[in-house]
């Protein structure tokens, strides 16, 4: 695994960077995808972003250059492929989607910048930082070595992404490091009230019919210490939202004061099944995920399902039982 040094060492004596995320992607993912590439452009790169998916649109507002695309065909990519380098943030080689097949193969190498834990720590240039509460911190740090101006733009990104990834600076990982890199962006004219609304406060009425259908099927297992909430693709079409504003519904449990962990099956227009795990602290949430080929935090993790709900349901609650059992 790199370190941090040799990140930026390669960043510096090369020119072209493709910069991607994770399919499904979330705030901080996206955040920090654009505060690198736009970050990059300001030091002198040639920079895209192309993700597999599209973005949700409550998190339009990060990118005011117009610089992410969905990749939808060869038309997407730059010319001369193998002279660039693909940059993947917040996650790992496997999950960023369709074009895993068609980036990768061809790109000059590949650089991986993430603060989760996965397998593939001895790819030379993947630098994980597990204590980091996430990617837009490492992305900040990375900006601040190479000496570039971390304009509005920049600034609000990386605030988003942090934010988005310690719950508002209330999740476990939070630390004071972020406190300390919040102060200097709200000092450039971050607005952490503005971000906030748009964050928390711009659901669409259709997503909130959907929490509200999702959580009357609610099951609670183990004492009540364990939730588990399942959407069907007939529950997101009934309730005319997006499949992406599904997102937060699995944190829902946890504001009980007895709920140590919540489980939520979603299934998406196509049938595609996917597991969301959140806990409290007492659950390894990655370590359930990574049973099942997925991955995450200790408080946060997720997999694709290969099985029906009836059948994977009963697995995770066996694993889940082993903390309360």
């Amino acid at each position: 695994m790199a370190k941090i040094e040799a990140i930026i060492d390669y960043i510096i004596k090369h020119d072209n960077y493709i910069v991607t995320c994770h399919e499904s992607p979330d705030g901080d993912a996206l955040a920090a995808e654009y505060a690198l590439a736009r970050g990059l452009q300001i030091y002198g790169k040639n920079v895209r972003i192309i993700n597999s998916d599209a973005t949700p649109g409550k998190y339009d507002f990060l990118d005011s250059w117009n610089m992410i695309v969905q990749y939808q065909s060869s038309d997407d990519l730059p010319e001369e492929l193998d002279k660039w380098t693909l940059i993947i943030v917040d996650t790992e080689l496997s999950n960023i989607g369709s074009i895993k097949e068609i980036i990768p193969p061809r790109a000059v190498q590949t650089l991986i910048i993430d603060h989760h834990n996965f397998g593939d720590e001895t790819a030379p240039y993947t630098y994980l930082n597990p204590d980091a509460g996430s990617s837009s911190e490492i992305i900040y740090t990375i900006l601040e070595k190479l000496g570039v101006e971390i304009t509005l733009d920049i600034g609000i990104a990386i605030y988003t992404g942090i934010v988005y990834d310690t719950g508002f600076f209330a999740y476990p990982k939070t630390n004071a490091y972020e406190f300390h890199i919040a102060e200097n962006l709200v000092n450039i004219g971050v607005d952490p009230s503005k971000i906030y609304s748009l964050l928390a406060e711009s659901k669409s009425i259709e997503s909130i019919i959907l929490q509200t259908l999702v959580h009357q099927n609610m099951k609670l297992h183990y004492d009540q210490r364990v939730a588990v909430q399942y959407m069907s693709r007939k529950t997101l079409l009934d309730s005319g939202a997006k499949y992406e504003e599904s997102q937060e519904i699995v944190n829902f449990p946890l504001q009980s004061q007895k709920v140590r962990a919540s489980v939520f099956f979603k299934e998406d227009t196509t049938g595609l099944l996917r597991c969301s795990i959140r806990s409290k602290g007492e659950v390894n949430c990655a370590e359930v995920a990574r049973s099942f080929n997925g991955g995450g935090h200790k408080t946060a993790a997720g997999f694709k399902c290969y099985e029906p709900f009836e059948d994977i349901k009963p697995k995770v609650l066996d694993m889940l039982g082993s903390y309360f059992t």
